[in-house]
């Protein structure tokens, strides 16, 4: 994960960081990344990583021509446009 920050922060226009459904806690829970964390760091690793997750877009357009986003988004978003009005926070 702090290879992937790293090169973004280097190269903030060439990569794309985003959030797909295993980023969230409920999924960080079930697929053990919370426990791993907490095990060899400690929760507030933890509670960081989960703030960078947060803070990942959901979806982007990529050279103005592919929408890339997780599959499990939501099928009730029919626009691009509605992807920008959730409120996330």
């Amino acid at each position: 994960m702090l290879l992937l920050l790293s090169l973004k922060i280097m190269h903030p226009q060439a990569i794309i960081m985003l959030r797909g459904n295993h980023e969230s806690r409920s999924m960080t829970e079930n697929f053990t990344f919370r426990q791993e964390v907490i095990d060899l760091y400690d929760e507030e690793l933890y509670e960081n990583f989960m703030e960078v997750f947060d803070a990942l877009p959901l979806a982007c357009v990529i050279d103005e021509k592919y929408l890339a986003m997780h599959g499990g988004i939501s099928p009730d978003l029919h626009q691009v446009e509605e992807i920008n009005r959730l409120d996330r926070f």
